[in-house]
């Protein structure tokens, strides 16, 4: 029988059954008392009409409504979490007809007292999901156990914390993406080069949870293979650009044998800057991210290579785990790694955002 789902009356399948048009209407809304011998037969009509039911229909009927709060970094125009939070909102308004709506609650990202009171502010809201990156990882695993204890679902963008374990997660293996930038760079390195290692300075905290587990990445991939290979580390200032110009100048004098760079963000741009400035478009410089500024220095062969990570699709697919899981009562599948794009100036441009 090939009538579409939308065709399929009660009194078709009553009809197939060989049952009353109530007994089926029992059945299909799970309320009243049916034979087992009248249920066997309806899911065997069921399943000869492949009938499905209206799950949207059924979730509007209950009028329960959903509030969402998704916590992120505050941005400018251009930058990473821009495109991630274009993803989150697409995906909101696609599901807005299900009562389910997005608030979102802004911290700095280069602050981590900021951040402590994002969370602060979720928990006084209690709020039905929550959507965030765990850039610190301490004040995040508190964080996540205060949603934990209070039932409320959660998922991780663009780093993983695992305990509390989160419904989904949606990024990239941070740790296998800083190997895999180590194992680029090291194309065109020899043994005893010096690698500048640029990561960015966050009040209160040490790093993000994600540029530290890339760092981690690279860190194994050197010592593993390639020992007598020195790092020096550069702090970076995001507020600070005249500090960081200074800092890249002092570095390249007192380091001559610099050979390659590697910044574990998305600050590429501003670090490929200073080193066309200096004059040192040798150094081999690998980043993060497909902001259009990165990708003007990838074109320009000033960055070799840009590590891209889908940040659309993570916002997206974000809210689609939490409304698979709280409006469709689906099961979700908990980790979910992006691809790691290797981008160079050669296939940008097969790129359609660029």
């Amino acid at each position: 029988m090939n009538k579409s789902t939308d065709k399929i009356r009660i009194v078709d399948i009553a009809r197939l059954a060989g049952v009353s048009a109530g007994t089926v209407d029992r059945v299909l809304h799970n309320r009243g008392s049916v034979s087992e011998e009248s249920r066997i037969k309806i899911e065997n009509a069921l399943k000869t009409m492949n009938y499905r039911p209206n799950v949207y229909a059924s979730v509007l009927a209950l009028k329960k409504k959903f509030q969402f709060v998704c916590i992120l970094p505050i941005y400018n125009e251009g930058d990473y979490w821009e495109k991630v939070e274009e993803g989150i909102q697409r995906a909101a308004d696609e599901f807005a007809p299900l009562n389910v709506s997005m608030r979102y609650i802004y911290f700095n990202q280069y602050d981590v007292y900021s951040c402590r009171l994002a969370f602060e502010k979720v928990m006084q809201s209690e709020p039905d999901a929550v959507l965030f990156p765990p850039f610190f990882k301490e004040e995040s695993k508190i964080f996540a156990e205060g949603l934990s204890e209070k039932s409320i679902p959660f998922v991780l963008l663009d780093s993983l914390i695992t305990k509390p374990e989160p419904l989904a997660y949606f990024g990239q293996d941070s740790f296998q993406s800083g190997l895999i930038a180590a194992k680029l760079l090291m194309l065109s390195m020899q043994q005893d080069s010096t690698i500048a290692l640029f990561h960015t300075y966050r009040i209160g905290n040490l790093g993000s949870n994600q540029t530290l587990e890339r760092k981690k990445g690279f860190l194994h991939y050197l010592n593993n293979h390639f020992p007598e290979c020195n790092t020096t580390t550069v702090e970076l200032n995001a507020v600070n650009p005249e500090q960081n110009r200074l800092a890249i100048k002092s570095l390249l004098e007192s380091n001559p044998n610099i050979k390659g760079a590697v910044i574990f963000n998305s600050l590429t741009y501003m670090v490929a800057g200073y080193l066309e400035d200096f004059g040192r478009t040798d150094i081999q410089v690998i980043g993060y991210d497909l902001l259009d500024r990165n990708v003007e220095f990838l074109k320009k062969g000033v960055v070799n290579y840009l590590i891209a990570q889908r940040p659309e699709v993570q916002g997206y697919n974000g809210v689609k785990a939490l409304c698979d899981f709280l409006v469709f009562k689906q099961l979700v599948k908990q980790i979910n790694y992006m691809p790691i794009d290797i981008l160079t100036g050669e296939n940008i441009n097969y790129y359609t955002s660029y």
